[in-house]
């Protein structure tokens, strides 16, 4: 991507508080993300149950997705992200949380709220 166009997704990031980037991820990308948080959830739930996973309000989230997940690891190392990240916050960040939260259409979820 040209620095023109960084520099545009900057300033939109700094006025709105948010931007859209197109084409970063591929649709095929994008797809292997969504099948690989299914996957690990499966694993997940294979692993504690559903009845515990609910009993700890842990339904339908995915955790440890880059220790799962090399698509997911390749995802949090995106050299566009990386720079994006590193314009707004410079050189020191982390990256907090690596979860998946699935949201099933007529179903509450409390991580709805954010997501």
């Amino acid at each position: 991507m040209d620095h023109k166009f960084f520099q545009f997704r900057l300033e939109e990031f700094y006025y709105m508080g948010f931007t859209v980037i197109e084409d970063v991820l591929t649709n095929d990308v994008i797809i292997n993300l969504r099948n690989e948080v299914e996957r690990i959830y499966l694993r997940q739930e294979k692993e504690f149950t559903s009845d515990r996973l609910k009993l700890i309000n842990e339904q339908y989230v995915c955790r440890a997705l880059l220790s799962e997940s090399e698509a997911y690891l390749k995802l949090a190392s995106n050299e566009f992200i990386i720079s994006f990240v590193k314009a707004i916050l410079g050189d020191y960040f982390i990256l907090h949380l690596q979860n998946g939260i699935i949201n099933m259409p007529g179903e509450y979820h409390h991580q709805s709220n954010w997501h």
